[in-house]
């Protein structure tokens, strides 16, 4: 018996990945403001299927369904308002993506038959916000076919991404804090984060920035092998976006998804950028700065020359990959 799920409901879905703190809130809500556009939507559940699937976990056939049917269920209650976040203080609330009035609407009106008519009419977009996936995405790929129609994947300077993870003090809170909600596997007697599986007993001997350095250096290897994978179909849906230049130059990536997606700004969308205060300027007394920080953060861990490397080897790369950046502004 093979699990199917045969029907489709949201046939536009847009995938917005990175790292903590490489800007996936900050394109979130202007990419949520463009016509036909949903609220971005975080929904745990497809990091967890393709990390079931990456560690062979899962059955394929089961975990693609699942797949299917959770875009679809996610487009259906996005569209009736239900399950919608009204926290105020949350960035992925309606109040903070400028959407109050749209899902208090929703929740107040009809449901079944009309809302399947409305979406297949309307062809809503369906914004997915993901955690360090792209290099288990697979799946996901497989699974959407042509309903996935731009994978995002946020990228940012290495000084800033490192000082996210140790500041989120994640070696202490993974597979020990109850609010964290991260897959673990156990390797041996040691219980570590999925991602850690290779390289469980190197994980637990690091201290707190070493580990982080070494976070930071694991998903960029698995990003670029997963870019080394993408088919030429999958090339095509693919976009890499350097934070600080969707920071400083929205536009060109604007247009390119914009032509995308078949969609187009809305009045809401300048009320947006200017909300997140994009455009803006940067400068690079603002690298200098983070790099003293990060210094100052190494001599404080007595970090050991083999991760200073890393990092440093992790910096290299992001500037041979996005050379303008470092050319005046920026």
């Amino acid at each position: 018996m093979k699990t199917v799920r045969p029907q489709a409901l949201a046939k536009d879905v847009v995938i917005i990945d990175g790292l903590s703190r490489s800007g996936k809130t900050l394109l979130g809500p202007v990419l949520s403001s463009l016509d036909r556009a949903e609220l971005w939507c975080l929904d745990y559940l497809f990091e967890y299927l393709c990390t079931l699937d990456a560690l062979g976990r899962m059955d394929k056939d089961a975990c693609s369904m699942m797949i299917r049917l959770y875009a679809d269920i996610d487009l259906y209650h996005q569209s009736i308002g239900r399950n919608t976040n009204f926290r105020k203080e949350d960035d992925s609330g309606v109040y903070n993506n400028g959407l109050e009035k749209v899902y208090r609407q929703r929740a107040g009106g009809l449901a079944g038959d009309n809302t399947v008519r409305e979406i297949r009419r309307k062809r809503p977009i369906l914004f997915l916000m993901t955690h360090y996936l792209f290099g288990a995405s697979d799946i996901l790929f497989e699974s959407l076919g042509g309903r996935l129609k731009q994978y995002v994947l946020m990228e940012r300077h290495p000084f800033w991404l490192v000082e996210s993870w140790y500041e989120g003090k994640w070696d202490l809170r993974i597979g020990r804090d109850p609010r964290e909600f991260q897959i673990c596997c156990r390797v041996g007697s040691r219980t570590v984060p999925w991602f850690a599986r290779g390289w469980a007993r190197e994980y637990v001997s690091l201290g707190r920035l070493e580990q982080a350095i070494r976070v930071i250096d694991y998903f960029e290897q698995s990003f670029d092998a997963r870019c080394e994978r993408l088919s030429s179909s999958e090339r095509k849906k693919f976009l890499r976006v350097a934070f600080e230049d969707f920071a400083v130059r929205p536009d060109p990536i604007l247009d390119h998804i914009q032509k995308a997606l078949h969609t187009r700004l809305t009045a809401r969308t300048k009320k947006i950028m200017k909300k997140m205060n994009v455009p803006r300027r940067l400068f690079k007394k603002d690298l200098t700065t983070q790099a003293a920080r990060i210094g100052r953060l190494l001599r404080k861990e007595s970090v050991r020359p083999k991760y200073r490397r890393i990092l440093e080897g992790l910096c290299e790369k992001y500037r041979a990959k996005h050379p303008h950046l470092f050319r005046g502004r920026a």
